[in-house]
């Protein structure tokens, strides 16, 4: 293991937070302890200076305590790993730690060897989730050289070759590849979408895709999957090669890829274009396959990613800059619509 990992300590009792810094062997786990602290105010203000891995924190503390503590970073970075300290009598806090995200939970008193298999543990899930990226990376690769090729397959209607191409793309060296499916796939309709060829029905397979996957146990559950989403695939290109969109629509599309970080309703575009609002809305689903402020607000979403990616604005100010000033709003809808949250894309970074 390569990698070294960053942990954050967080307990009030000083004897606690030094025993533990001192009795690990951090080195051998391929873990470095970055900092500590002795309530969860505190903690949440390094977590977000010191940017770690994992973050072992106890349950009852002054000021946040775990519970509160951990549920800030699920929502501000979810891609860190949390462990709760719990003692006997505090085990129904250490179920609803869990609950929110929490790895798993040690009891107190300490012991040294079983909190070094559970770091081990889950320095191993980073590890893993670190080559998974690098592999998913690889298969985005793939896809993006081999698309006008799938995209052909998919434009013919021939099913077989459609679910062939997607399947050549699983890593036949390794174990359970059925459990890649999601992703997989996911960058294939991300692919279609980023192309031009999968423009008003992301969302829609997507979700079909979150739906179905967990249902994925096997490699003949697999060959189903595919057969159906490829199937729906198939539909949704084949129904974008329809006619050029009206010239009414094609206006309101250029007036919001233009305007989309200002205030965006159906009242104010229609009475910009001269339509009853009722029947705008109409004729925008009809042509587009979506609502309009559906189609709005993932225009904005889509420019939000690309600012995550290129920025180093806070995550708030994107999105504020591409038209959102709820918060909490825009990192629900973001994740609906991409299947990740924003923390996530920032996360990546920090790996």
């Amino acid at each position: 293991m390569s990698s070294e990992f960053r942990i954050l300590i967080v307990d009030d009792e000083k004897m606690v937070r030094e025993g533990i810094v001192c009795t690990l062997p951090w080195e051998e786990l391929h873990i470095r302890v970055v900092g500590t602290a002795s309530n969860g105010r505190d903690a949440l203000d390094l977590v977000r200076k010191l940017k770690p891995h994992i973050v072992l924190t106890d349950v009852r503390m002054p000021f946040l305590d775990g519970l509160e503590l951990i549920e800030a970073i699920r929502d501000e970075a979810p891609h860190i790993k949390t462990i709760i300290l719990s003692a006997y009598d505090e085990f129904e806090y250490a179920r609803k730690a869990i609950q929110l995200g929490a790895i798993d939970y040690i009891l107190k008193p300490i012991q040294a060897d079983e909190l070094t298999a559970l770091l081990r543990r889950v320095a191993q899930m980073f590890q893993e989730d670190v080559e998974r990226e690098i592999l998913l990376n690889g298969i985005r690769k793939r896809v993006r050289e081999s698309l006008p090729s799938y995209l052909h397959a998919l434009q013919k209607g021939d099913l077989i070759e459609s679910i062939r191409f997607i399947k050549d793309l699983f890593p036949a060296s390794k174990p359970a590849m059925w459990k890649y499916g999601r992703d997989i796939l996911t960058i294939v309709i991300q692919e279609l979408h980023l192309d031009g060829n999968l423009p008003f029905f992301m969302e829609e397979i997507l979700s079909e895709i979150r739906t179905s996957s967990d249902l994925i146990h096997s490699a003949t559950d697999l060959d189903l999957f595919l057969q159906v989403i490829c199937g729906i695939l198939q539909d949704r290109v084949i129904k974008n090669q329809k006619p050029t969109l009206p010239s009414v629509i094609q206006t309101v599309l250029e007036f919001v890829h233009t305007h989309y970080a200002e205030v965006i309703t159906v009242q104010g575009v229609a009475h910009w274009i001269g339509l009853n609002p009722d029947y705008f809305s109409h004729v925008f689903k009809k042509y587009m396959g979506v609502n309009f402020i559906g189609y709005v607000n993932r225009y904005r979403i889509d420019q939000a990613e690309t600012l995550l990616k290129q920025e180093s604005l806070k995550i708030y100010e994107i999105a504020e800059r591409v038209g959102f000033q709820d918060y909490k709003y825009f990192s629900k809808l973001f994740h609906q619509w991409k299947g990740y949250r924003p923390t996530d894309v920032r996360g990546k970074r920090s790996l």
